[in-house]
């Protein structure tokens, strides 16, 4: 079953109760960053030509029992984005951050081997004018660092991926990734977004 199919085991909420449980819903921002975790986005924020081009952030939800039904339940809805980025604990823990322009911000699931693919590929790859300065062998403990430090779940949880420019802050370049990881055991959020320009 994918992550977007829904369970048919039991009486579960329907999508009207999905969709109010939001505003039930909060999210707390995790202050205590793992440096593991640090590390990946201080070394992508190295290469980045913009001051700003990196996002990262971890938020533990705490879910109206309705949503929560559908975490348990392996489903993880394709406008779940959207509520989360608009929601209002979100919102406070990215000030600058425009509300995003659709309902669907382009987040398609990708399996832990290939998201650790793409971070590890994103970190060499570098930005628009500056690169990565060490070794294959080095992004690849960054990497193998980073999913220690999200949890042993790293590599058969999986995650999601976005590449559109789904909100102005976004240059609408080749550099545009959100990658987003969902722990549904301890229901922490794992963010990462950057951009650059040339």
């Amino acid at each position: 079953m994918s992550d977007f199919t829904p369970s048919t085991q039991g009486a579960r909420p329907g999508f009207i109760a999905y969709q109010s449980a939001w505003s039930r819903t909060t999210l707390t921002r995790v202050e205590a960053l793992d440096p593991r975790l640090q590390a990946v986005a201080k070394t992508i924020r190295a290469t980045c030509n913009v001051s700003n081009g990196v996002q990262f952030l971890q938020f533990e939800i705490h879910p109206d029992p309705a949503l929560s039904d559908y975490f348990d339940h392996n489903r993880i809805e394709a406008d779940f984005f959207f509520h989360f980025f608009t929601h209002p604990d979100v919102r406070r823990a990215f000030p600058n951050m425009p509300q995003p322009s659709e309902t669907m911000l382009g987040f398609h699931h990708e399996s832990g081997t290939q998201l650790t693919e793409r971070l590890e590929r994103g970190i060499m790859d570098g930005g628009a004018y500056r690169s990565f300065r060490g070794s294959a062998a080095d992004a690849a403990k960054l990497v193998a660092d980073f999913g220690a430090g999200i949890g042993d779940r790293f590599s058969s949880a999986g995650g999601w991926v976005s590449e559109e420019p789904w909100n102005g802050w976004f240059r609408g370049m080749g550099w545009d990734r959100s990658l987003f990881w969902f722990d549904r055991g301890t229901r922490i959020a794992t963010v990462l977004l950057t951009t650059d320009t040339d």
